[in-house]
């Protein structure tokens, strides 16, 4: 009788795959300061939808410098540096972590932001939000239990970027 004896699990090599990795185009910027994103076919957060033509920086990514944007823009990982954004849309998701001054058409935050804020049309904090800076927008929406310090301005003629 073997009282103290163990069954040892079976251990099975994990299968290696490759996955295709198309080479850069010449038209796809490179990280410098200044980084342009291209569209991604990923899921978007809880409070979007993922569709064509939704550029994501993911989870796991950081980026320094500048990104600018000409379609819907997810945020989920990190940036530091300046975000200039003229399509539709930029989303700072909840795992969003960003310390840049921003500006954009219609922002929606649900993450953390440190920086100056200008909204062409508006702003959308969310309830998980923690932003600290001041907001330059003809509309906006703070959303109750959101975390906010800095100012807000709806006179746009005094933001920033005028």
């Amino acid at each position: 009788m073997k009282l103290f004896e163990r069954d040892e699990p079976e251990v099975t090599k994990a299968a290696e795959v490759k996955i295709p990795v198309e080479p850069p185009r010449k038209d796809d910027a490179t990280m410098s300061t200044k980084t342009e994103h291209k569209p991604a076919q990923t899921p978007a957060s809880s409070s979007s939808t993922a569709r064509d033509g939704l550029s994501v920086i993911g989870k796991t990514l950081f980026v320094k410098g500048e990104v600018e944007a000409a379609e819907d823009m997810l945020v989920e990982g990190r940036v530091e540096g300046a975000i200039k954004h003229t399509a539709n849309q930029l989303t700072i998701g909840v795992s969003g972590v960003v310390n840049a001054d921003i500006d954009a058409k219609n922002l929606v935050i649900e993450g953390t932001v440190e920086g100056n804020i200008v909204g062409a049309e508006s702003v959308v904090i969310k309830d998980s939000a923690d932003v600290r800076g001041n907001v330059y927008t003809g509309r906006i929406s703070i959303a109750d239990g959101a975390q906010f310090s800095g100012t807000v301005d709806m006179d746009l003629s005094k933001s920033p970027k005028h």
